[in-house]
């Protein structure tokens, strides 16, 4: 046995009350006598070491190591895991959306422990009563009183970046509730939901309100508000409509998961989250890096994302704010027809598609689109941006596939203005600009397996002194119309949008054509969407990935 003798300091053998003990290399007593006074055997031995951390196996970010090292040692994740995690909070900084959170807590984790910590490092949670756990999955309430989570959040005097009119709060849900709606929240802070398409918000304020017409299955809710009236909110990465309601000072209360206040859904959550408001980038961002996250765990669920086609003339719920109307579907009623991820549509169009309700047999228009259910005014200016992806395939044929369009509501005729892929030797970007105009070429080509971001500015005037069109690709002004008669004597219909692929089709044009578009948005006002020019809203998931 090897043996340590610990010497008294001088101001101990001054003070003659010490006592002189020897230590094994474990630390343990090996000998201790009294040197003054009987009966004292010694110092208590010193505390064992700190069990490694669960940080072992890599290098991480600052806020991932001390998350893993809180992990019991029972829980501890593997590397694989801990470098998704790692990910994620990084991705998180990278983007500017973690440093405004108070609380992120994966509630879909590989264990029960795990899944209850708060990411910031701040905040865990308790699961209270039944509810149930399952892995990559999230915590699931009976939909009572009986169970839900504990988050500990109190609104009023533990959360430093959520304030009374620059705060947020969201939920991932995984599964939807058959009891109840509550999702999150307190009294005045509420996130609420079913898979009918409705949004209950309530962020520090008393005017709760359930809006309809949001796209099911229920998915990301983000409710976030940035001043004291009007708050928004985001669903599966899409700002899909105001929640109007003056503030109030944060409640102080104690926030639940699977519940809020006293009322309870036996929804199942898989994301928590809450903090400072957040803008279109952060919430397409945070559900972009969630999904990330559960597909390098392994996880299943978000299989479930990409929202098959509801069929011919169907619902599909908000696309953005300000339109406020739904968009149904227009399309032969394949399962390739449409799908949706998101903010991310994609269109399928095969020889043969065509939509009986508007294009009878034998008229050789096909299409599959969706139509906005918004009559657009005239004599106002419109910003429209978007992203577009033409999937790779087909040959060179003759034709041309109007992908986007603003139509006129009673007048018949082309729409006043189109976009379309017109179809050659190579792919090109051409314009209906009607009536004055006629189809004018842009003298741009696109590459099919390309992304491109465009953004166009009108104002449509049938009187012909101050309509006017601009379009940008990538930043670089394409098409530019000024003083010109643009739509149709429509006066109080206006037009309505649809996006989507329509073509006329006949035997030399056999392709399957397939678009992907993401983050359409239209905007009213002078220069409302001029910010996209430069920065457009990130692109994920389909071809682009996660």
């Amino acid at each position: 046995m090897v043996r340590r003798l610990i010497l008294p300091t001088k101001r101990e053998l001054i003070s003659g009350a010490v006592a002189v003990a020897i230590y094994d290399s474990l630390g343990r007593p090996a000998n201790a006598w009294p040197r003054k006074g009987g009966g004292y055997t010694g110092p208590p031995p010193p505390p064992p070491p700190p069990p490694p951390g669960c940080a072992a196996g890599g290098t991480w970010d600052a806020t991932a190591t001390t998350f893993f090292n809180r992990i019991p040692s029972q829980a501890c994740l593997t590397t694989a895991q801990q470098t998704a995690y790692n990910q994620f909070i990084v991705d998180g900084k990278n983007d500017g959306w973690f440093q405004k959170l108070d609380c992120c807590v994966v509630l879909a984790g590989p264990n029960s422990v795990v899944s209850l910590m708060d990411l910031t490092n701040q905040h865990d949670f308790t699961a209270v009563g039944t509810v149930a756990f399952t892995a990559f999955a999230g915590w699931q309430g009976p939909g009572s009183a009986n169970g839900y989570l504990n988050t500990g959040l109190n609104p009023a005097t533990n959360l430093t970046n959520f304030t009374q009119n620059a705060a947020s709060i969201g939920v991932f849900v995984s599964q939807a509730p058959t009891i109840g709606t509550y999702l999150a929240g307190g009294t005045t802070t509420i996130v609420a939901g079913d898979n009918n398409g409705n949004i209950g918000a309530a962020i520090n304020d008393n005017g709760f309100d359930s809006l309809g017409g949001h796209c099911p299955p229920l998915e990301h809710v983000i409710i976030s508000r940035p001043e004291n009236v009007n708050a928004n909110r985001y669903v599966s990465g899409m700002n899909a409509s105001l929640h109007t309601a003056t503030s109030v000072a944060p409640t102080n209360e104690v926030w639940k998961v699977c519940g809020a206040g006293n009322t309870f859904s036996n929804a199942r959550i898989a994301l928590f989250h809450c903090g400072q408001n957040m803008n279109a980038l952060d919430m397409i961002n945070i559900r972009a890096r969630f999904i990330k996250l559960m597909n390098a765990l392994g996880a299943t669920f978000q299989n479930n994302i990409f929202q098959a086609n509801p069929g011919q003339n169907a619902n599909v719920g908000r696309i953005m704010y300000p339109d406020a109307n739904v968009y149904t579907t227009q399309n032969a009623g394949q399962t390739w027809s449409y799908k949706r991820d998101g903010p991310h549509h994609r269109f399928e169009l095969r020889q043969g598609d065509f939509d009986p309700s508007v294009d009878p047999s034998g008229s050789g228009r096909y299409r599959t689109e969706l139509l906005s259910q918004t009559n657009w005014p005239q004599f106002e200016e419109y910003w429209w941006a978007y992203s577009f992806w033409l999937e790779p395939g087909g040959g060179a044929v003759q034709g041309n596939t109007i992908c986007g369009q603003f139509h006129n509501v009673t007048s018949t005729g082309s729409p006043p203005y189109a976009v379309t892929q017109s179809w050659g030797n190579v792919d090109a970007m051409d314009f209906f600009i009607q009536p004055s105009q006629g189809v004018v070429p842009s003298n741009v080509n696109i590459n099919r397996g390309a992304l491109y971001n465009f953004v166009h500015q009108l104002y449509f005037d049938p009187n012909g002194t101050t309509g006017y069109q601009n379009c940008w690709m990538n930043g670089t002004l394409i098409m530019s119309k000024s003083n010109i008669k643009f739509g149709y004597a429509d006066v109080g219909n206006g037009q309505y949008m649809k996006f989507g692929t329509y073509r006329a089709w006949s035997t030399d044009l056999p392709d399957t054509v397939i678009n992907h578009y993401w983050n359409m948005e239209v905007r009213t006002g002078v220069n409302a969407l001029q910010q996209r020019i430069a920065t457009p809203l990130p692109c994920w998931g389909g071809p682009i990935g996660y």
